[in-house]
């Protein structure tokens, strides 16, 4: 499987219902509508039990939550820290999300970044750094060559639609960090880390430093020039390599003095080029950090698990409608198929359709049935009636 491929359905649960609803007709549109919504609610639901639990887990290692913590031996801090990064994952793989080894994130930092910076993290930094993506498409952009100065040229790169870091610092007692973003180029993966290093490139060193070195050469020639040979001639007299004597007057000194002045100008407005540049670099790195930047922490946990639910409704409720739209059932390979090209058809969304876990949750619910290789549903109205029984579990599960 390429890194282009997505088990993720890039589509509105909403806009899926509708198009799937249109696709029947009578009685069976508001049936089907019905139970799209009873399958929100039944997912809602259970994830709302997943998400509690979390929150109650994660208020040990939350950094925006300084006091009122319980209080945890280190062994029980560790324990409970491995099964947060677990559930974490859980949650996320839920949603659709790949998770990027370490290996990857390190060969996406090595490569040449999109934006106008050099970025570097140490990784060792970190006791715990796991890095998830989701929606990878391939895309082209423009950039300039050379400072702007020959053209442009076209530059492919894969660019993630969601990326999250789940990571704590490498410190005793440190807390567990959440952040999530938004349209981020692989190229750049490296910004989003904590704490990156700004560095020049080669061609921002020379764009700082062929001017500074050519400048320096000119004052040193006509400021400082007349006025250094007298020196290394005074210089010379001391050292007994000439037996001419060479006198300071004040006009000399007066002109060491400006020239030395007009050296020291020179290297104070080299420093101030060199230090705006940097702060140019910090402002693009703060500015593409505040636009791709969704949420933190308990925010992102929230966002995260909203998002598995609706991945769960989008899944099954599509292998069920095209269930119900078969009038002798389906094999897990036609059932694929059809959705995947039916997605690609109606909302250009290509996807890896997960068909054979889908299929599976839509038979543990009771809304469908396997009989040798073929999968056939309920009709819509008798799988209303099964969804309620398990809404009911899921409600009262004494």
């Amino acid at each position: 499987m390429s890194e282009e491929d997505s088990q993720y359905i890039a589509v509105n649960l909403t806009d899926i219902v509708a198009a799937r609803v249109d696709a029947f007709t009578g009685k069976q549109q508001p049936e089907l509508a019905q139970l799209a919504r009873q399958l929100a609610t039944y997912y809602n639901l259970q994830f709302r039990a997943k998400s509690d639990s979390l929150k109650r887990l994660y208020r040990n290692f939350n950094p925006s939550v300084p006091a009122g913590r319980p209080k945890i031996t280190p062994e029980h801090r560790v324990e409970l820290k491995e099964k947060f990064f677990s559930q974490v994952s859980n949650i996320l793989a839920a949603a659709n999300y790949r998770q990027m080894s370490i290996d990857d994130v390190q060969k996406a930092m090595d490569e040449t970044a999109l934006f106008d910076l050099r970025v570097t993290v140490n990784l060792e930094d970190y006791d715990r750094l796991l890095v998830f993506r989701r929606g990878a498409q391939s895309r082209s952009m423009q950039l300039p060559r050379w400072f702007g100065r020959f053209g442009s040229r076209e530059v492919d790169f894969v660019n993630y639609d969601r990326v999250v870091l789940v990571f704590s610092e490498n410190t005793p007692g440190s807390d567990i960090h959440l952040k999530l973003f938004q349209n981020v180029p692989r190229h750049d993966i490296e910004i989003l880390l904590p704490e990156p290093q700004v560095r020049m490139r080669m061609q921002d060193k020379l764009l700082i430093g062929v001017p500074a070195i050519a400048g320096g050469a000119v004052v040193l020639m006509t400021k400082l020039g007349p006025t250094l040979l007298l020196i290394a001639s005074l210089v010379a007299f001391w050292l007994g390599f000439t037996d001419k004597p060479v006198t300071l007057d004040q006009g000399a000194l007066l002109a060491l003095a400006v020239g030395f002045f007009a050296l020291g100008g020179h290297l104070w407005r080299q420093f101030g080029a060199l230090k705006n540049r940097r702060l140019g670099f910090l402002k693009v790195l703060t500015e593409n950090l505040y636009f791709k930047s969704l949420d933190n922490n308990s925010g992102a946990i929230q966002q995260l698990l909203d998002t598995a639910a609706d991945e769960e409704v989008k899944e099954v409720f599509l292998v069920y409608s095209f269930l119900a739209a078969a009038e002798t059932g389906l094999t897990l390979e036609v059932m694929d198929r059809q959705i995947e090209d039916w997605l690609a058809e109606n909302f250009a969304c290509d996807t890896n359709f997960d068909i054979a876990d889908a299929a599976r949750k839509l038979e543990d619910l009771g809304l469908a049935r396997k009989s040798g290789t073929r999968y056939t549903a309920l009709v819509p109205a008798v799988a209303l009636e099964g969804l309620n029984l398990a809404l009911r579990k899921v409600v009262f599960p004494g």
